[in-house]
This record gives structure tokens, sequence and C-alpha cells, in this order.
């Protein structure tokens, strides 16, 4: 709902006027209330002083009247001469009976009055139920042989409330003769407590003790209230009878009160502690401010009610020139530019008037001027675009004409680049010197280098005229991304690193892609990565993330211990002709295509590609594929390795990652991996093994590890001082590597290079020859 203006003023007053007023009524009647509560508390102590003076004074005039009777001399005489023996029983009691009749009729509170001996047992009393009752064990007859004592009151058979006075009885000398008890009608008790004088209708005062875990009141409530609400009195009575004193405003029995609370001196405090609480209803206390608050809301509804009328004869003076300064501003906007306000009046609303109606004639000057320039300005703006137009359509021919130029230029030049390659192919089967040799190794690199970035140029300029295809074939991944890392071995072997390739088992055998590209990808990441690595190892990853039954998200990676690149470069590496600074196309070369390329055929894949590194220690490149899972294809002859199962094999590699490959395999297969990390701990494994009479059946070397290589390894562990150690004699040699066994007589070498594939090497069986020679760049070898 739109409200116009004078609503908005004569709401805002209203609302100001009611908050001001309901603030202070408010402040007024708290204020009020507080000076109440101060006056209702002093009320409420006055109440509790006078209360509990008159109850002790009521306890000491029945403690004085029961000391009384046990301080006659005849009585005291009588009790003195029973326990000497000097007077019969019934001389005693007859005597003693007109002596405490006489106490009795004295006393209209006196309900019965017994004596009992030294031992507790009433010898006599005014009521003969009470003959021969033994007190021994009662509380109040322990405390009145030390001193008057005035017990806790209780309900007799009839109902009524009464309470035991008992009094020692003793001679001059303090010898004890007995006990006084006085069975003592305490209605007069009960009237002092019910008394509401000075409390009003609702007022209470009760008195109670802490017996185990909860309240014994002297006199029990004469108001019903429910159990909820013992919370607050339980809490002000605990306080009571702790020795504390004071007073708050809460809630009993379901109503607001004041309550106050004291403690009380009823018995000796050794005996029992009691505590005293008096409270009042808060509508009763609060009842002569009720008629102020009354007249105070009366008064406010007064006066908003004035506020409102007054703020809308107001508000609609003030807004009557705006809504016609608002009408006219609609008029204008309507398309009558000539309309104009009237102006009757020289206050600031009529200044605001005149001052509208001159904006408005400016306005309409501005916007003829406006519309002129407006026209001129769209000729000059179709003009412009008919230039852009015609430059865009130049510029996209250039563009599609220099990728036609690179694509002819790098078919023109690849094919006799393939003609050299070829021809130095051939010379290199000719007889040459080594000088002719290196010269011709040097062509040959030259020639590749040339044809690879040919090959990086055409791609590129595939992808930018939009005409690069993606096939879609099924192919064997492991095989494609374990042939596609042993291709890159020889380059890694040269440099002295180390290339690691795993395939996660878990991994679909089959999938759909682009085989060529997925390589090509992956040569380019890894060939980048061995470019500026000078030490240590570059490892290929492919790790599964997600399966459904259709595709699996392929997670690769390619980690390297390289230089590494700043984070704020990280972002640029894959744009075209990126490097990482000037200094890196000196020192390492590169066109700066290959990441390039990889990037966007990652994302023609659907992919996402991106890079993690911190500068010197290195870098790992990561893109993940959403890629189809093919049907199997023809499967090859099956591995025998049911016959290798639970066999103990020995891996020793100086390099922690190869360690965790090889141990994967050789799990995945059956077998039972033991990997160690030089050949000094595979020395004293060996002999472990072979001195539990469970010796290695198969022990797989690395040939070159510092300190001891895997020739000297195996060439101890034949020594005539070992002659325990066994080794399977049996061993495999494949096309892509080969592998040395040894026996009791004679042992054969042959080398297994790092490119192991996991499906090959338990294919065939053969026996090696000849311990291969050393190889150039430190190029790592395994030993079986």
């Amino acid at each position: 709902m739109r409200l116009n203006l004078q609503t908005k003023l004569t709401i805002f007053v209203a609302v100001v006027v009611f908050l001001t007023a309901t603030l202070a009524n408010l402040t007024s009647f708290q204020f009020a209330k507080t000076s109440l509560i101060g006056q209702i508390h002093q009320r409420l102590q006055t109440a509790a002083h006078d209360r509990q003076q008159r109850i002790l004074a009521y306890v000491d005039q029945q403690k004085e009247r029961a000391l009384l009777v046990a301080s006659r001399t005849r009585l005291r005489s009588y009790l003195a001469e029973r326990i000497e023996g000097t007077v019969g029983e019934a001389r005693f009691r007859q005597g003693v009976q007109r002596i405490l009749i006489d106490a009795k009729l004295s006393t209209p509170e006196f309900l019965s009055i017994s004596i009992t001996d030294p031992q507790g047992q009433v010898i006599t009393s005014t009521d003969e139920s009470h003959l021969g009752n033994n007190y021994s064990d009662h509380p109040d007859y322990s405390q009145g042989r030390i001193d008057a004592h005035f017990g806790t009151p209780f309900q007799n058979d009839d109902g009524q409330y009464v309470a035991w006075m008992t009094a020692p009885a003793k001679t001059n000398d303090e010898e004890f003769l007995g006990v006084v008890m006085v069975l003592l009608d305490v209605d007069g008790l009960i009237r002092i407590l019910h008394d509401s004088t000075g409390l009003g209708d609702s007022g209470e005062v009760l008195i109670a003790a802490q017996q185990g875990n909860r309240l014994h009141y002297l006199i029990p409530s004469a108001k019903p209230h429910d159990d909820a609400s013992e919370n607050l009195e339980t809490e002000a009575m605990n306080r009571a009878i702790a020795g504390d004193s004071g007073q708050e405003v809460g809630r009993y029995a379901g109503t607001d009160v004041l309550i106050a609370w004291r403690p009380i001196t009823l018995q000796d405090p050794e005996f029992q502690k009691w505590g005293m609480v008096v409270k009042m209803d808060c509508e009763e206390a609060f009842a002569p401010i009720g008629k102020l608050r009354n007249m105070q809301w009366f008064l406010e509804a007064a006066l908003v009610l004035l506020s409102v009328l007054g703020a809308f004869v107001l508000a609609r003076r003030f807004t009557s020139p705006i809504s016609r300064l608002a009408k006219t501003a609609d008029m204008i906007a309507g398309g009558d530019r000539y309309a104009r306000v009237a102006v009757d009046s020289d206050d600031e609303l009529g200044r605001l008037g005149t001052s509208f109606n001159r904006m408005t004639d400016e306005l309409v000057r501005a916007q003829v001027t406006l519309e002129d320039r407006v026209e001129e300005r769209t000729r000059e703006l179709a003009e412009s675009n008919q230039y852009l137009q015609k430059a865009r359509e130049e510029a996209d021919q250039a563009n599609r004409a220099k990728s036609e130029f690179l694509a002819n230029m790098s078919h023109e030049i690849r094919t006799p680049m393939n003609g050299i390659i070829g021809m130095s192919d051939l010379l290199d089967g000719t007889p040459l010197s080594s000088e002719q040799r290196e010269y011709l190794g040097m062509v040959r690199g030259s020639a590749d280098s040339l044809l690879r970035l040919l090959n990086d140029i055409l791609d590129f300029s595939k992808i930018e005229a939009g005409k690069l295809e993606l096939e879609s074939i099924a192919f064997d991944l492991r095989d494609t991304v374990e042939r596609t890392a042993r291709s890159l071995g020889h380059h890694a072997a040269d440099k002295g690193l180390e290339l690691a390739c795993r395939v996660d088992p878990d991994a679909p055998q089959v999938i759909v892609s682009d085989p060529g590209r997925l390589r090509q990808i992956i040569v380019n990441l890894v060939g980048n990565a061995m470019k500026f690595t000078e030490a240590g190892e570059v490892v290929v990853a492919v790790d599964l993330e997600d399966r459904s039954e259709t595709h699996a998200q392929l997670h690769f990676s390619v980690r390297d211990t390289g230089i590494g690149i700043p984070k704020e470069k990280q972002d640029s590496i894959f744009e075209s002709f990126s490097q990482v600074d000037a200094s890196t196309t000196r020192q390492y070369g590169g066109t700066g295509l290959g990441l390039s390329i990889s990037g966007q055929l990652v994302s023609m894949m659907d992919g996402r590609i991106w890079v993690e590194s911190e500068l010197g220690q290195g870098m790992t490149f990561h893109f993940n594929l959403n890629l189809e899972i093919g049907q199997p294809l023809t499967p090859s002859p099956p591995a025998a390795l049911e016959d290798l199962a639970g066999l103990p094999v020995l891996v020793v590699d100086d390099n922690r990652t190869n360690r965790l490959i090889f141990n994967e395999m050789l799990q995945s297969w059956g077998l039972a991996p033991t990997c160690v990390a030089d050949g000094q701990t595979a020395l004293e494994e060996l002999e472990r093994a072979a001195a539990a009479d469970s010796p290695y059946q198969l022990v797989l070397l690395d040939c070159v590890m510092p300190n001891m290589d895997g020739y000297d390894v195996a060439t101890k562990a034949h020594e005539p001082e070992h002659p325990r150690f066994k080794v399977f004699t049996k061993v495999a040699r494949t096309n892509s590597f080969s592998v040395f066994a040894t026996s009791a007589c004679d042992m054969d070498r042959k080398d297994l290079s790092r490119r192991t594939r996991r499906n090959e090497m338990p294919a065939k069986q053969k026996r090696g020859t000849a311990r291969p020679p050393q190889q150039p760049g430190g190029r790592k070898q395994h030993c079986v």
C-alpha cells in the first residue's frame, strides 16, 4: 500500500509523540513502583521483626512456666526422697499429683504435665496414658535435661497442634532429679503466625527448619500453593535458616509477591536452626499506584489524538504545494513540455515552484539542442560501424590467410624435413668416423627439434582456425600412457633423471577418446618437466577420481623436481608463446606453444588443466577428463600369474617413487613384495630370509645406486660365505626389458629398464645371457 507524504508525516508525528509519552509514563511509573517496593519491603521487615519478637516472647513465657513447675520446692523434695527411697510410691504419686494438677489449672495452655525419673521413664502424670512411657530417646527430653526447651509443634490424634515443653528438675546442689514434660497447646503461637496485621489480606508469615532434603514448617501455611512455587520460598527460607536476612520480588503460588526473610531463634541453634519468611502479593502491594497508571495511559491517548489532528493539518499545509509540483512533473514526463506550476506564495515552497518552472524552461531548450546533436551523432555512428565492419572482415580474412599460410608452410617444410631425417637414419647405418657421427647426431637433433616446432605450429594454426577435430575411438588407457612414458625414457636417461609412470589399478582398462591427442598432452607436459629439471625425477600418474557405469573421471598429473614457477606467473603459462621470463627462453629454449596447445586440447576434451608449484621446489601439472568407458578389447594371452601368487619378491631401489610403483604393481599381480632403499639393507634382508628358510624367489635390483649398485649386490649375494642364498632361476625377457638370473653355479646379468610395463613382465620367461654395458648419462637400470 502506497502512502502519500501527508499521511507519512501524520504517522511520523503520532509515533514520535506516542513513543515519547510512553517512555515518560514508563519512567515515572517505574520510579513510583521502585519507591513503593522500598516502602513495602520496609513494612515487611517491620512485620517480620514484630512477629519475631511476639513469637520469641511467647516461647520464653512458656519456658518460664515450665521452669516454674520444675523449680517448686515440694516437687523437688518428693523427687529427691524417691531417689533416696525414703518415701513410698503411693505417697509420692499422691503428693506430686496435687502439685501437677495445681500447675495445670493455673495455666490453661497446659494439656498435661508429666515427670520422668533420671532414666527418662514417666513416673507420674496428669494424663494416665503417659505413665510408664520412656522418653530417654526423645530429642525434646534430651534437650530438657540441659535447660528449658520448647519442642517442635505437631498434630495430636485430634488434629490439634501441640508441643512438648521440657525443663530439668534439680536440687540446690544441681543434682539431676528428672525432667518436667508439659504437653502445650500452641494455639496462641498459631494466632501470632496467622495475624495479618500490617501485611494486608494476602500477607503471610512462615517459619521452617531444614530436615534432611526438605523443609519442616513450624505451622503449615494456611493458604494453598502449587509445587512449582515452592522454589522461591525454599530459596528464601534456606537463606533465613543459614542466618541471612534480605528481601526481593518474585513469584509464589503463581502470583508475583514481595518477600522478606530472616533467622529466628526458637530453639538452641545447636539443636535446630529456624528461619522466618514474610511475603505479600504484589497486586495488593501495588494497588496504590494502579490508579496513577490508568490516568497516565488516558492522558497519553488524549495527547496522541491531539498530535495526530495537529500533524494532519500541518502536513496538508506543507504537502499541498509539493503535490502540485509532483502533478506538474508527471504532466511534463507525459509529453506536455509547456506545463508549469501555479505559485501562490513567496515562502520557501513558493520559491521552489518558481525554480521548478525556470528549470523546466531550461530543460525544454536543452532537449531541443540535444535532439539535434543526437541526430548528428547517429549519422557519425552509422558511418563508424560501417568502417569497423569492413575492418573486421579484413582482419578475419588476414587471420585466415595467416593460418592457411602457416598450415601450408608447415606441410611444405615438414616434407623436406622428413627427407633429412630419413637420409640421416640411412647415413647412420654407413661406416662413419667418430667426428662424422657426432656431426650427424647434431643434424638429427636439430632436425627433430625443427620437426617438433613445425608440428606445434601446425596444431596451433588448426586450433586457431577451428579445424582441429578430435577422434573418438576405444583404446587401452594403461598401454597408451605407459608406451608414451617409455618413448620419453631415453631422453630422461640422457639427463640422468628418474622417469616413473603409475596408473591406478582401479582405472578402467579401455576408454573412448582421442589417444593421439592424449599422448600429445602427456608428451608436452613431460617434455616441459624434463626441460626444467636438472636432477631428481619426473613422475606421470593417472588416478581414478570417480566412476559410473558409463564414464570415469580420471585425474592425470606430471610431477617434477625442477626449478618451479612463481605463483604470479602460474596463470599465464598456458598462453600462446608465453614463458616465465625472457631468460627462460635463452637458457632452456622453446617457443611456449607446448603448454598452450595442451591447455586448448584439454579444454576441447571438456577437461580442466592447472599447475601447482613453488619456486625452487618443482611443479605438478594436473588435468582431469571425464571419459566414456569402452568395451574390453580383444584380450591378449593371459599371463600365468596364478603360479606366482604369494611369491616373495625383494625390490631394491634408492628412489622412493619407484619403490612405491613397484610395490603397487607387484601387489596387483598377487605377489608379496618387500622394498628396501640400498644394497646393504638388501643383503641383510636376503640373509634374514635365508636364515628363516623362506628365501626370496625373485629380486629386482636398481643397477645404479650410491655406495653399492645392483651388480655388487648380486655378486655379494653369491659369495661362498653366503651359501644359503637362493635365487629363482627362471626369468623373463621381453621386447621392453631384459633381466638377469643366477643359480648356485653361475650368474648371468641383463638390465631391466625403469620403463617396465605392468602387463609385460610375467608374459614370457627366458634365460638371460650377459652383463650389459654401462649406459651413457648415468641411465638407470634394473636387475632381476
